[in-house]
């Protein structure tokens, strides 16, 4: 409990990476399993809601997750839809899908 909340740091960067990649496992097989159910989820701008995940919705979430994760850019419908999700399956690393890409991954232009 103390290694999640920041107050123990991991032995090695090896170690870091496969507590990440378990995660990310755990993530995978929690979308999988709300497959075709309503899933809470709040959001500032709008009263509690409820998402009805399909497998469509896994899919794009799950594409639009690693985009974001690599640095890429997303429009704002892909954004939002992703973020919805990622409040809903309460994602580890929602912090990092919220931060915005580097700027050399800025669409010039738009």
């Amino acid at each position: 409990m103390a290694r999640r909340e920041g107050g123990i740091s991991y032995s090695s960067a090896d170690q870091a990476r496969r507590v990440e990649k378990a995660a990310d496992r755990r993530l995978a097989k929690k979308a999988q399993d709300n497959v075709g159910k309503y899933i809470p989820t709040s959001n500032p701008r709008r009263k509690r809601t409820r998402i009805h995940f399909t497998e469509e919705r896994m899919k794009n979430f799950e594409r639009n997750r690693e985009r974001k994760l690599r640095g890429e850019w997303l429009d704002n419908e892909e954004w939002f839809a992703m973020m919805d999700t990622a409040r809903a399956l309460k994602d580890h690393r929602i912090l990092q899908l919220r931060a915005s890409p580097a700027p050399a991954a800025y669409e010039v232009g738009k």
